[in-house]
């Protein structure tokens, strides 16, 4: 009952020839808006829509794992529901396991969606910032703090016309 308050996703992973899931908590039907009845486990990896660009780094990403004892991490998109991408952050560790000849991994996930959008955003207006003031030699800004006004002026355009007013 405790998994199935989580806000992750727990996942158990069988690694193999191929890599399988072969149990999914209710947090990743919740995360990908997946029906759970209509998602039948086990499934290859390949078939949980993880994006197309992500998925052999997370394969040998997961293989590397098994040879570890300590969490391998990795951050992918995978296709929810209404073909919309999601964003997750996974955490892998391998389970012991003695009377198998294949590898288990423990996957811990969490949506981090609206944490890469935002950074997406802080980019954005990164590059924005940069843009303005690779114009500041051109370019004067006046901000009045009281009438919350700011104003920017092209120095080129007022010299050049201050120098014809001279004449």
């Amino acid at each position: 009952t405790l998994l199935k308050y989580m806000e992750g996703s727990v996942c158990l992973l069988e690694v193999g020839e191929e890599i399988s899931l072969i149990y999914a908590s209710p947090g990743f039907y919740q995360m990908t808006g997946y029906d759970p009845d209509a998602f039948a486990l086990p499934c290859p990896l390949d078939r949980i829509g993880i994006h197309p660009d992500y998925i052999l780094d997370y394969k040998k990403a997961i293989r590397e794992g098994t040879k570890k004892t300590d969490v391998t991490r990795h951050i992918h998109r995978i296709r929810g529901k209404n073909s919309q991408w999601i964003w997750r952050q996974v955490r892998v560790v391998h389970l012991s396991h003695s009377d198998s000849t294949l590898s288990f991994m423990l996957e811990l996930s969490t949506d981090i969606s609206e944490l890469m959008e935002k950074e997406r955003q802080l980019k954005e207006s990164n590059e924005r910032l940069k843009i303005a003031f690779g114009q500041t030699p051109h370019v004067m800004w006046e901000v009045d703090v009281k009438k919350r006004t700011y104003g920017i002026y092209d120095i080129n355009k007022k010299i050049s016309a201050e120098l014809l007013d001279l004449k």
